[in-house]
Formats: C-alpha cells, structure tokens, sequence
C-alpha cells in the first residue's frame, strides 16, 4: 500500500468518525420536528397514546380546527409581527449605539462602561421589584411597548458586537473622520456594512427572542396575546372552541368530545415555526459565518 493510500483511507476514517456524531445530532434536532408535524396530522385518539413519527390514520382535522376561528390567530400572529419587526429594529440600532464606543480603545470610559453591561448578565433584578417599577412608575402594563422594551440591550449581543467592531480596521474611521464624517455617519455608513454576518447573527436571535418570547406578555399584558403565549393558552380556547362545537357553530364536528385538542396543539407549533425556519433558511449562510468568526486566525 503506497502512502498516498494510506493517507487517503487515513482522512476517510477521520471523515467517517466526525460524521458519525455529527449525524446523530441531526436526527436528535430533526426527529422532534418530525414527530410534531406527524402528529399534527394524525388523529387525536392516536396521538392521546403517544406521539408519531410517522402520520397515523391521516386527517386535517386539527387544522381545519384551527382556521375555524381564523380571527383569533391572526391577531395573535399581527401582535407577534409587530413586535418582532419593531423589537428587532429597535434592539439592533440601540447594541451598535452602544457596542460601537466600548470596541474604541481611547474611548474614556470604555471599562467602566463594559463592566456595567458585564455586571447586569450576572445579576439581574427580581420579578417583583421588576414588576412594581413597571406597572406603578412607568405604568406600560399591558401596552404592546412593554413587549418591545423589556428585551431590549441584551448584554451577550452587545458584547459580541463589541468584538466585531473592534476587529474592524481603525484606519478606515481615521480615513473617515478627515472627509468630515461624524461618528454615526461613521457608524452606519462604514462600520456596520463590514460587519453584515455578526449583524445578522443577532438579527436572527432576536427574531426568536421576540417571536418564543410568551412570559412577558403573561406578566405584563393581560390583553395582548402574541403566538407564542396563544400556545400556552390553548387548553382555555380548547374549552371555547368545545362551546361552539357543542352549539353547532363548528360544523364539521358534532360536540365537546370531537374537539382534537393534542392534534391541535401541534399544529400550532407547526404554524409558529414555519416563519423562523424559513428566515433561517434564508440567512444560514451569514448566521454560520457570524457565529464562526474569529473561531480561527489567520
């Protein structure tokens, strides 16, 4: 056996040992998508016994379900829009605001100023005194602008802008500040576009953040309902939609005991997936670079 051979079986091996668990993570990630969508689609006596990979006796009754009462998540989707887009928009120009300054090595209080954003990720004020100051000082209990501000600056994306921008060039601003160029001119008009795949790495989580965020409209919004705690409130329109069943107003099924309450709930994470798998599908290419960038040097 030559040595161009055994180096070549060598780097096959190698190959076949990182494929090996990387493939076994896939399916652990996939499976559970699988099994939601499956179930989704089989019917609720089948489900109540156990989940499915596979669609067992097949029926769209859990979506017919669903677009029975079209209002109710259509406003739940409106809220979750709104939030998302204004929240992502708001959040991502409020981190460059900040982490543009602390990435300036003769910026005055560049330390103490990190410390302070450092500090907040390891501590962070309870629920009640969070919760007081809310409703009593600032009174934005149960406005929509509750739901945009409360996650806003997050540490770990200011942070990790922080280092984006301090990997930057510091002669490109320098360049910059002698055409005449103030610091946000400098910000948005060069820095920002050099740093497009950790930019829209913290786009992407924040889309998330605001579109899974449920917990904050349950402390905050007594009438707002967004998607994700729509979810979380399903076994009370569960009972709705039995009402109406039992009333007649539901054609297709004929009382409380045909309502697909299991079939129904994974339905609904179907439907609230879909948008962020296929935003991310969109920008993967970026979302990858930005989380590998600067994992090597040279």
């Amino acid at each position: 056996m030559t040595k161009e051979s055994k180096s070549r079986i060598q780097r096959y091996c190698g190959n076949v040992v990182i494929m090996i668990p990387l493939i076994f993570m896939v399916c652990v990630c996939l499976i559970p998508f699988f099994v939601m969508i499956s179930s989704s689609f089989s019917s609720n006596d089948v489900v109540k016994a156990g989940v499915v990979l596979f669609p067992k006796e097949p029926t769209f009754l859990a979506y017919k379900y669903l677009f029975s009462m079209p209002q109710d998540i259509l406003k739940s989707y409106g809220v979750t829009i709104i939030i998302t887009l204004l929240g992502t928009v708001v959040n991502i120009f409020l981190c460059s605001l900040i982490a543009y300054p602390l990435s300036d090595p003769e910026f005055k209080y560049r330390k103490a100023i990190t410390f302070f954003v450092f500090f907040t990720m390891l501590f962070q004020v309870g629920l009640i005194p969070q919760y007081i100051v809310i409703t009593r000082l600032f009174h934005l209990n149960d406005t929509i602008w509750i739901l945009i501000i409360m996650p806003l600056c997050s540490p770990g994306h200011i942070l990790l802008l922080k280092v984006y921008f301090g990997s930057l060039d510091k002669t490109m601003f320098e360049s910059a500040r002698m055409d005449g160029a103030n610091e946000l001119r400098i910000l948005f008009q060069v820095a920002v576009p050099l740093i497009k795949p950790g930019l829209i790495t913290c786009i992407f989580q924040f889309v998330i953040m605001y579109w899974n965020d449920a917990y904050t409209s349950l402390y905050y919004a007594d009438t707002i309902t967004p998607i994700a705690l729509y979810i979380q409130r399903w076994q009370q329109y569960v009972q709705d939609l039995a009402v109406k069943a039992s009333a007649g107003q539901l054609p297709f099924v004929s009382g409380t005991a045909d309502v697909p309450e299991k079939t129904v709930q994974f339905a609904l994470g179907v439907i609230t997936t879909i948008p962020l798998i296929t935003i991310f599908l969109v920008f993967q290419k970026y979302y990858v670079r930005g989380l590998t960038a600067g994992a090597v040097k040279g």
